[in-house]
């Protein structure tokens, strides 16, 4: 799958982090491993590991649906086929210095495709210099867009048009586009609805941060920080999605 838009993810079920860390550096694995250490995903793509039944494949296209329950090569172009646009970035041709940029791009990690790109607009090669601008021209493009659909949607949707100012501020960070939200961001701060999501994020980032750690005998402790985080900051849209996850771990 060398070259095409496919990236492939080991999920570890029934491991924590530090378990599945081991096993990668075992068996010198070569891709990122997601620790389902409470059994999430298998309840997510209907599937039940056990030593009866090692492994199991899903290919999930772009809309994030199981297209295919065998992950063979045949059965992954069949989906590669039906995509409208495979790549969004890569369909036009540049520099190889820019590839790892590109793959950032493509992946939507926006702000660590930029810090690379950055040094390249610099390049003391002339060649790569302008391709590099080439390229930041076609990204800063697309964050103008994000800036004006924020604009669009600041009073009826603050919490919306925080986060797209946000990725502006954070992708273009130091550039006089990044600059442009810094006012409207303050002002979004200050709104009750984004201030109280803010909140609940922090408050469930703690969750994002040690669920891969967490082992099956400490479930019910899992569960009740996430309905303690959906009743303290109820009302916001973080809240709903630690009751759904409370709901979904209890399950």
């Amino acid at each position: 799958m060398q070259g095409k838009p496919v990236k492939f993810i080991a999920v570890a079920a029934g491991d924590t982090s530090g378990e599945a860390a081991s096993y990668a550096a075992q068996t010198k694995m070569a891709m990122p491993i997601f620790a389902d250490s409470l059994g999430l995903m298998e309840k997510r793509y209907g599937m039940q590991i056990s030593l009866k039944n090692i492994y199991q494949f899903r290919v999930i296209d772009p809309e994030g649906k199981v297209a295919a329950y065998v992950g063979g090569a045949a059965e992954i172009d069949k989906v590669l086929a039906k995509a409208k646009e495979p790549w969004k970035y890569k369909g036009e041709k540049y520099d190889a210095k820019l590839d790892p940029v590109l793959d950032l791009f493509e992946w939507g990690q926006y702000a660590q495709g930029m810090k690379l790109l950055t040094p390249l607009r610099k390049s003391t090669s002339k060649a790569l210099a302008a391709e590099a601008n080439k390229l930041y021209d076609v990204i800063k493009t697309e964050g103008e867009e994000w800036k004006s659909e924020a604009d669009k949607v600041a009073e009826a949707e603050p919490i919306k048009a925080y986060d797209l100012y946000a990725k502006v501020a954070t992708v273009f960070a130091g550039d006089p586009l990044g600059k442009s939200v810094a006012e409207p961001l303050k002002k979004l701060t200050a709104n009750k609805a984004v201030s109280a999501e803010l909140a609940a994020r922090k408050a469930y980032s703690v969750i994002d941060a040690t669920l891969s750690k967490t082992p099956a005998a400490q479930k019910a402790a899992a569960v009740k920080f996430c309905q303690d985080v959906a009743k303290k900051y109820a009302g916001t849209p973080t809240a709903e999605k630690a009751a759904a996850l409370a709901k979904e771990i209890g399950g």
